[in-house]
């Protein structure tokens, strides 16, 4: 199963640093699926931003192994 890794912040929660990890299952080429990812996210987030989306094999064995890299943050 391949998918995208992703992460996705605002103006708001950039300057705090703070962002949205997350994966998708997705099979659409990347640009739709970050156009997708960001009207998604436009209902919590204002002028959501992704900054990062991966093609990955197995999306969510790389969102663990994502999350546990940065567990001490």
């Amino acid at each position: 199963m391949s998918g995208f890794i992703y992460c996705i912040t605002n103006s708001k929660y950039k300057i705090e640093e703070i962002y949205k990890l997350g994966y998708t299952a997705s099979k659409l080429p990347i640009d739709e699926v970050r156009n997708k990812l960001i009207k998604r996210y436009e209902t919590y987030f204002i002028d959501t931003e992704c900054i990062s989306l991966v093609k990955v094999f197995n999306p969510v064995k790389a969102e663990k192994k994502l999350f546990d890299l940065l567990d001490d943050y």
